[in-house]
């Protein structure tokens, strides 16, 4: 059999037909292989808790520290989320790391005392242990309380 240039050109044509094929699905395999895990909410969430923890506490410590971040310290975050919402937990954390405790500069203020002891933290940050409050009810409870002062005062003044 004799080679023609269109047979050549045939074979050619096939064989890029079947090298372009192989490269594409080359192609979607890696790409399936690289995909990233897409964070759910509460992934989320722990790792806002977790980046504002960070940034806190090396305002006190300075910029070198490095904070216990263990799974402990990540399944106490999660665990605050439970019970608050991420502004609350910054607000506690704020308070926690501001705080001169003996109790929580001993453990190093990592997110596991503070977990232990939310309740003394609360104490600390507002008076009461309910929760943190957020920055809309501070505003609520300071215009609330002007309001109230306005109530007293005499008529006519």
């Amino acid at each position: 059999m004799r080679f023609t240039k269109e047979i050549f050109l045939r074979a050619v044509d096939a064989g890029i037909d079947a090298f372009i094929k192989q490269v594409n699905k080359e192609i979607e395999t890696y790409e399936q292989m690289q995909l990233p895990d897409i964070p759910t909410k509460d992934e989320e969430k722990s790792r806002q808790v977790i980046a504002y923890y960070i940034g806190e506490f090396r305002k006190r410590y300075g910029a070198k520290a490095r904070p216990d971040l263990g799974g402990k310290a990540l399944g106490a975050a999660k665990r605050l989320l439970k019970d608050y919402t991420v502004e609350q937990v910054c607000a506690l954390v704020f308070h926690y790391l501001k705080s001169d405790d003996q109790k929580f500069s001993g453990f190093g203020h990592d997110l596991t005392t503070l977990d232990i002891n939310r309740q003394k933290v609360l104490l600390l940050a507002t008076g009461n242990n309910t929760r943190p409050l957020t920055n809309v009810e501070k505003f609520m409870t300071q215009t609330g309380q002007a309001k109230q002062t306005q109530r007293e005062l005499p008529a006519g003044l």
